[in-house]
């Protein structure tokens, strides 16, 4: 089976993308992605995959994201359109389905992707925004249009499902990372990384938070709460920012970041730590719907749970259904510091019951078989 995947984000950006990519690559799926920009990295890393971007050169890539609101979904509407369905017209056969991913992607296409089959993932549920007047959002058609609907927690799809009134059939893909582990090799990137945080724990525990970062995340209080408890430092992984620098000012002692390393190998440095944080809390702010929140879907929860890692979540129904309910860690009010605290305590004082809990829960989901079932259906409809 032919899959034409559409990701108009840098597939380095979503670590699930990469998985899906990485699960089709080994049941032997030819795979087509149209992307914005390929990096190196991934154009050897798959062994059945060819590509077309939208651009020559990530320079060119840095000049788009330059431009003004307006600029940019003129570009995306008309210039992205023209190549993806050029692109898909001439790869397109009986033995094929398109597969798009993200809402991103879906917001600009034109309906020209209703002449194919269409599988599509939405992974985060955003609020209804206040689109510019000339480009509004098409993710809602797209969705209902598909056939077949894929979403990363079992609360979304059936919020989404009465949301848009959706009738096609919905599979549930978490975002747990698939990779065969002899494709992680520690280069000297990642060996560098390592031996520092080596040298910055010095004998000490490891509390690791890994993922986008902002005032959403609040991770002040884990940096409190390690104040004072001497045993444990913090290292934060992530695209650096102005949230980060306020962090690190603060805390520059037992607090160290880590800029974005690309997915996979990203896993190397999870493998580091003790504690996994994943912490959440709904902001006014935040472009996504509250609901996105309380039935979150990090792929760090799996990517924590590979390794056995324990868990200090925030107390959200996505999350206790998840890691709490499989004793993989223990949810707690993230702004209470003696909370915080209190959790790391009982996690350290009965740690093989936490990381047999951990890697209870990332064996729970098998995403090759569902990824299988998912191809299986679209050849059902073609």
């Amino acid at each position: 089976m032919k899959v034409i995947m559409i990701c108009n984000l840098p597939i380095e950006s979503l670590p699930p993308v990469v998985s899906t990519i990485t699960v089709l690559d080994k049941i032997g799926c030819e795979i087509v992605l149209i992307t914005p920009y390929l990096i190196d990295e991934y154009k050897t890393l798959f062994s059945n995959l060819r590509y077309y971007q939208y651009y020559n050169s990530i320079d060119e890539l840095k000049t788009f994201n330059k431009k003004n609101v307006l600029a940019k979904n003129m570009e995306m509407y008309f210039r992205w359109n023209d190549i993806i369905f050029n692109a898909i017209e001439k790869e397109y056969t009986a033995e094929c389905f398109v597969w798009i991913l993200h809402e991103n992607t879906a917001s600009r296409l034109d309906s020209r992707i209703n002449k194919y089959n269409y599988a599509i993932t939405i992974y985060e549920m955003k609020r209804n925004p206040k689109i510019l007047k000339f480009f509004p959002s098409n993710v809602k058609k797209i969705t209902k249009n598909a056939n077949i609907v894929i979403t990363p927690e079992y609360n979304r799809s059936h919020i989404l499902a009465t949301w848009w009134n959706l009738q096609n059939t919905s599979f549930v893909l978490p975002n747990k990372p698939y990779i065969e582990d002899e494709k992680l090799v520690e280069d000297e990137e990642i060996h560098e990384v390592i031996e520092k945080i080596a040298k910055f724990k010095n004998g000490k525990k490891i509390l690791l938070y890994q993922g986008g970062l902002g005032p959403d995340r609040n991770l002040e209080p884990f940096i409190k709460a390690v104040e004072k408890k001497s045993n444990y430092k913090i290292v934060i992984m992530g695209p650096y920012n102005s949230y980060v620098n306020t962090i690190l000012e603060k805390n520059s002692e037992n607090c160290m970041f880590i800029n974005s390393i690309v997915a996979p190998k990203h896993l190397l440095i999870t493998k580091c730590a003790d504690v996994g944080i994943v912490s959440y809390i709904n902001s006014s702010d935040s472009y996504y719907d509250p609901l996105n929140v309380i039935y979150c879907a990090p792929n760090k929860i799996f990517e924590y749970s590979k390794y056995s890692i324990p868990m200090i979540c925030s107390n959200q129904p996505g999350l206790h259904y998840s890691v709490e309910i499989n004793h993989a860690g223990i949810c707690v009010d993230i702004n209470n510091v003696d909370e915080i605290r209190s959790a790391l305590d009982i996690i350290e004082n009965n740690e093989n019951f936490y990381k047999e809990g951990a890697k209870k829960m990332y064996n729970s989901v098998d995403v090759l078989e569902i990824i299988s079932n998912i191809i299986n259906k679209m050849g059902e409809i073609n």
